[in-house]
């Protein structure tokens, strides 16, 4: 069953405030670096399913995320949620790359496991905070102390020197903040110089983005750096080294990568980069794969339960057990963990155990004895039907349960979903089931009550309309339904509004709207692209399809809670060059600008 959306990784890295100081850096330089591939730590190559939530920093979904995992591609809907099966990954490596427009790229790299591996992971706004100027040396500075100073030697990404002005996007991570395993790129695991494996403890982040007055990526010279300064949360001073690895998060392998060193000055970390990306203060940590198998006294599986585990050196993190109760991640090597599990990471009531201490990868099967003295198992089931009575046959319905959010598709017109809740917790929730196949809903049912353990609903009927939706038909096939907010922005210099929504079973569909053209992008399907408006076929740069498309612009604006309508019909080419029909329609909101 699809659950609830939270971190099924956990790596001891991130917290924390310990009593002695670490060792100071860098180790003996006199090491030679290990020649191999550092891929190899990945162990074979699987397949494995995935299901995650999109969110920005307030906690709402963001519709239209690109999301990549191996060689698929997927993109979440209007409830900012994903499911992508059977995706080929590594075996101690997963990475998930999120990307949309108006944002800083995202990712998570998690240890996978058998059954459904759920993320989360929260895109960060891509808030331009400065605009400097090239050929002139400038700092950017945060509220907070976090800066980044330039010599005003800039590169475009053709490699070649750029003048004009630079606008300069930051964000810092505070190491401190609960939410930062959400908010930074991949996980706490890095390659050091010697080409090791690293758990990484962080006392800092920054990101930092350059980009021309028309959005292009800008870099630093070659030859140029730039000082940067990360503040250090007063907890964590007692526990800093006067000297630490600056670590880089490279986008295309996943992982954080050794390059330089940072010095404590005052209660800040200083240090010199030549390039820009997620810069990290860490400490390496000795470190082992554990994978936990979380069970009641009849060895039945507990699903979805929060998982934390605190670590005397590193601190605490933790996650979520899948469907099967399992959960992997690495951990700090020959240290005793203290385990707790609770419905929720804000529940009073949870188990306490300690495991360990581990020296090698090790799966273990811990026993939760009398499961319900800090949870409440609710079942909630229905079926859903049409105003005719018909069984949906493709759909789903979504729950909020407090700040949560569930989703479970509907099988032959039917449903059951599991939630966890806190013995402390409210006893109430709403939900709305969707039909996929005739853009319908149920509207969002508010207030509904548990009837624990199992909460039936009844039959539930969708008979509204969706508002906003894109709908087209290729050929004879059959129609493909997008319901839910269709956005994702009206750009102010171009004047278009880009629209992009996915559905679960048949893909996405892009486009660009001008008030005087369409620009069809691409129609989606199973990871591949099937139908693109401009292919050049013969790598000339002329765009060998010839389409013919009508557009009708029934509907249009630039701002948020403007609508768009367009109906669209004509021809477009396949990826083989083969003409095909094509016909539909769109009704959307702009909620982004």
């Amino acid at each position: 069953m699809l659950r609830k959306l939270l971190l099924s990784l956990f790596a001891i890295s991130i917290l924390c405030c310990e009593n002695e100081k670490y060792e100071e850096f860098p180790p003996n330089g006199s090491e030679d670096p290990i020649i191999g591939d550092f891929a190899d730590n990945f162990g074979n190559e699987i397949s494995a399913d995935f299901y995650g939530e999109i969110t920005d920093i307030n906690n709402s979904p963001i519709s239209d995320v690109n999301i990549v995992i191996g060689n698929q591609t997927v993109s979440t809907d209007a409830n900012g949620i994903f499911i992508l099966e059977n995706a080929q990954v590594f075996e101690n490596f997963a990475y998930i790359k999120a990307n949309k427009l108006g944002y800083l790229s995202g990712s998570r790299t998690v240890i996978p496991s058998v059954g459904l591996n759920k993320v989360k992971i929260v895109l960060l706004e891509e808030i331009v905070i400065e605009t400097v100027s090239s050929g002139e040396p400038s700092m950017v500075a945060l509220p907070n102390g976090a800066s980044v100073s330039f010599d005003g030697n800039f590169i475009s990404g053709d490699n070649t020197a750029y003048e004009g002005t630079v606008n300069v996007v930051m964000h810092f991570l505070d190491p401190t903040d609960d939410t930062i395993d959400q908010q930074m790129p991949g996980m706490l695991y890095g390659e050091d110089l010697l080409g090791q494996e690293n758990v990484l403890k962080s006392f800092g982040m920054l990101a930092v983005e350059l980009k021309s007055e028309n959005g292009e990526p800008l870099n630093l010279a070659e030859g140029s750096v730039s000082e940067l300064t990360m503040p250090l949360d007063m907890s964590l001073i007692s526990s800093a080294p006067n000297s630490i690895p600056l670590w880089y998060f490279d986008d295309a392998k996943g992982y954080w990568i050794e390059e330089g060193m940072a010095t404590l000055q005052g209660n800040s970390y200083v240090g010199t980069v030549s390039h820009f990306s997620f810069w990290n203060c860490d400490i390496p940590v000795e470190s082992v794969n554990l994978c936990i198998n979380l069970l009641d006294n009849n060895n039945e599986p507990l699903s979805n339960i929060a998982i934390s585990l605190t670590s005397e050196s590193v601190g605490t993190t933790g996650g979520f057990t899948n469907d099967l109760g399992a959960v992997c991640g690495l951990i700090p090597a020959n240290e005793v963990l203290v385990l707790q599990s609770a419905a929720d990471f804000d529940c009073q009531s949870v188990d306490t155990q300690t495991i360990g201490p581990f020296n090698a990868d090790t799966t273990i099967d811990v026993i939760i004895a009398n499961p319900e003295s800090f949870l409440i198992n609710e079942t909630i089931t229905g079926t859903v039907t049409s105003c005719d009575d018909e069984p949906i046959q493709n759909g789903y319905v979504l729950v909020n349960y407090n700040d949560d959010s569930y989703i479970e598709f509907i099988s032959n017109g039917a449903f059951e979903l599991e939630v966890n809740r806190c013995p402390q917790g409210g006893d109430t929730f709403s939900i709305n089931a969707y039909d996929l196949d005739n853009f319908l809903e149920t509207g969002q049912l508010n207030d509904q009550s548990f009837s624990t353990p199992i909460t039936d609903l009844g039959n539930l009927t969708t008979c509204d309309e969706v508002e906003f939706y894109i709908t087209y038909q290729i050929d004879d096939e059959d129609p493909v339904t997008i319901p839910g907010e269709v956005i994702v922005a009206a750009a102010e210099n171009n004047t278009y509004v880009y629209v992009a929504q996915q559905n679960y079973n048949q893909g996405s569909f892009q486009l660009f709207i001008y008030e005087d053209s369409v620009d069809l992008l691409y129609i989606q399907e199973n990871g591949v692209v099937r139908y693109e408006d401009c292919i050049d076929l013969d790598d000339d740069g002329i765009c060998d399809n010839l389409d013919n498309m009508n557009y009708n612009l029934l509907n249009w604006g630039l701002t948020i809670g403007d609508i768009v309508t367009l109906e669209f019909d004509g021809t477009i080419a396949d990826v083989n060059g083969e003409t095909r029909t094509l016909t539909g329609s769109l009704n959307v909101e702009i909620i982004y600008d």
